[in-house]
């Protein structure tokens, strides 16, 4: 460890990150320091290979850390770090994502950037990332795996009587529910739907939700393999790529009786959308409470698909950007619209409402309609498809009801989904009913072609 502060004492001298005091410094203007000591993979010569970190050989690390919120004159001083706004490397920020950077000559980029720090060896091919294991095969798809971070997770002492969790259990649970939400929305969207819920039950305070957090420990756990990956698609071509959206609401299924809403937001070739089915990559996803109380399922469902389709529309021209368009101020629907978007609902109502673009005179839920009709302007601006889905086949069922999980994760088992079945606006519940009957007459069938040959 020695070694280890020397090194990193030789780096700020190098760097000139500080310079000599030539005059008296006041005791009160000093900065406190410390010392943060731990050790790492030895990660060289696997980094140089691309292949995962070597775990037999590990190697002291020491970083100085100066407490800058002590220092008194902090309001005077400019704050505002000047690496981030020159251009000098040929970096382009999005508007769409002030942490994204387009680079166009991104070899020449590589080179300068790289000589203009001090580096560990960089690694490529597969490296551990925030926790999650990334690995990149030979036809560019990416493996996401959680595995590791997930098994750290552990459960709270179970709670047997009713009564008020003590401060530290309730900073104990949203530590745990605040590690799952880590995992949650970085590689697996099938918890989403039940840490929302339980997220919400924090502020009642109760015991009884230790078990349920503790079985969501477990269930992550079991699950610690099953992750969103990136898959090659198949097209040649970024034109032949598209955005599609699918969007679900649960009526008044929270403690307080407001609404659950969800989407799932994703890159799919054009041919497979064409198909009606597809290898799918998710690129965002949500499980939250509805901002406004639900009168009706069709409330619900509209204020859920405002909530995809802006997401959507976001989606569609940040990668418009980074393929190199610049995205204007006044009508930026006109760059979004140059990516294929596709919507996917599994209401029937909204599906017909959306579609005609007329507000029934009949309807019930006034304020709904009209927001719907805003909806509906907004899709054709951006040349938006709505397409209908029965419900075994919506994606965001599972981000709004925890005990439909399993289509999240039938899904991200195999990377691939249905769109539709051939036979337009049938139920889940009639198509299930006609599978059964076809089931039953077959069986028939054969009871009685056996009944007579005999």
């Amino acid at each position: 460890m020695d070694s280890a502060k020397a090194l990193e004492v030789d780096n700020w001298m190098k760097t000139m990150a500080v310079k000599a005091a030539k005059k008296f410094v006041p005791q009160k203007e000093l900065l406190r320091m410390r010392w943060v000591l731990t050790f790492k993979s030895s990660s060289e010569a696997d980094a140089v290979q691309g292949t995962p970190p070597s775990q037999d050989c590990v190697k002291a690390k020491a970083r100085i850390v100066i407490l800058g919120y002590s220092d008194p004159h902090l309001l005077d001083a400019s704050s505002v770090s000047p690496a981030m706004s020159r251009l000098s490397t040929g970096a382009e920020r999005l508007t769409t994502d002030s942490c994204v950077w387009r680079i166009r000559a991104w070899s020449n980029f590589l080179q300068g950037f790289k000589g203009a720090y001090e580096w560990s060896p960089w690694e490529y091919g597969a490296f551990k990332h925030c926790g999650v294991q990334i690995v990149q095969h030979p036809d560019f798809s990416v493996s996401i795996d959680h595995s590791s971070f997930c098994s750290e997770l552990k459960q709270m002492t179970p709670i047997k009587e009713t009564r008020k969790l003590h401060p530290e259990e309730l900073s104990q649970v949203r530590a745990i529910l605040g590690s799952i939400q880590w995992r949650v929305y970085q590689s697996a969207p099938q918890h989403a739907a039940k840490l929302n819920y339980l997220q919400s039950l924090v502020a009642v305070q109760d015991s009884s939700m230790v078990e349920q957090v503790n079985k969501l420990v477990r269930e992550v756990f079991a699950a610690r393999s099953l992750s969103c990956q990136v898959q090659a698609l198949g097209a040649d071509n970024p034109d032949d790529l598209c955005m599609i959206g699918w969007s679900d609401a649960s009526l008044a299924n929270r403690p307080d009786f407001s609404s659950t809403g969800g989407y799932l937001i994703a890159l799919m070739s054009k041919k497979a959308i064409q198909d009606g089915m597809g290898r799918v990559n998710p690129v965002s996803w949500r499980s939250g409470k509805l901002r406004r109380v639900a009168r009706s399922s069709l409330s619900a469902e509209s204020q859920a698909l405002a909530d995809a389709e802006q997401e959507l529309f976001y989606a569609r021209s940040e990668w418009r950007e980074m393929m190199g368009d610049d995205l204007g101020a006044t009508k930026p629907e006109e760059v979004s619209k140059r990516m294929q978007g596709y919507l996917v609902v599994d209401a029937k109502a909204m599906f017909d409402t959306l579609s005609k673009g007329v507000l029934a005179a009949s309807q019930k839920d006034k304020y709904t309609g009209l927001e719907l009709l805003a909806r509906s302007q907004h899709l054709e601006a951006q040349q938006t498809t709505l397409l209908w889905c029965d419900s075994d086949h919506q994606l965001a069922d599972g981000l709004t009801k925890a005990s439909k999980q399993d289509v999240l994760k039938r899904f991200l088992s195999s990377g691939m989904w249905r769109i539709r079945y051939d036979g337009a606006y049938v139920s889940a519940k009639k198509r299930r009913q006609m599978i059964h009957e076809e089931e039953e007459g077959n069986s028939t069938f054969l009871l009685d072609f056996v009944f007579r040959t005999h």
